[in-house]
């Protein structure tokens, strides 16, 4: 659900600053920084917030959609630095997405590993 806030905001933010006449470099690499260091403290922190409420590690498939955001804030870095291009709205754009892709990845994961909890307690 975080996740699904991050992307709404970081799609309602583009338009916002072109509204008010900022230059499309400047709201590209602006947007990629924040949004890109707000993932990128996410991904830091995401363990150890799960272990304080959960009492336990986190599941291998909670590490793989970790590395699978941390492709998405490496997207979204690279674009705020100009590398390997300008600051553009397709990168921009394309590490949104994998952040919305990720998200609903780990969605599909917790729910099976839920299902997978309460097959066990059933038995």
């Amino acid at each position: 659900m975080q996740l699904g806030f991050f992307v709404t905001a970081g799609a309602l933010t583009p338009p916002l600053l072109a509204l008010c006449r900022f230059e499309d470099e400047v709201i590209w690499c602006l947007c990629s920084g924040i949004f890109g260091a707000a993932m990128l403290i996410f991904v830091l922190t995401y363990p150890a917030r799960r272990r304080a409420v959960a009492g336990t590690s986190a599941p291998a498939f909670v590490y793989l959609d970790l590395s699978l955001l941390f492709g998405a804030v490496v997207l979204l870095i690279s674009n705020a630095a100009g590398r390997p291009l300008a600051p553009n709205a397709g990168f921009y754009a394309a590490g949104l997405t994998g952040v919305l892709f990720v998200s609903g990845l780990g969605y599909l994961h917790a729910l099976g590993h839920l299902r997978r909890d309460d097959s066990a307690h059933d038995r």
